[in-house]
């Protein structure tokens, strides 16, 4: 197991933007998830989209480029379905 942050963990085999979405307190949503899942996207940004809920709290990390979503819902970890 890897330590995301304190409270957080993660099996080493999950993927990397899931592991920084979870770093940075969501889940990989957007964008991000869409690449994830083999949709081919036509904007090339490598910028984290994590998704936060309607009240979650974001944890800026080194680095940080993560684009932050909020909407109706209570995040959790990993990755956003498609709807």
């Amino acid at each position: 197991m890897l330590r995301i942050r304190e409270g957080v963990y993660s099996a080493p085999t999950a993927p990397q933007g899931v592991q920084l979405a979870a770093l940075h307190g969501g889940e990989l949503a957007c964008a991000s998830a869409l690449r994830r899942y083999g949709v081919w996207i036509l904007e090339d940004e490598r910028r984290t989209h994590v998704w936060l809920g309607a009240k979650g709290r974001a944890h800026p990390h080194h680095s940080c480029a993560c684009v932050v979503h909020r909407d109706a819902g209570r995040s959790a970890f990993g990755m956003v379905s498609v709807p």
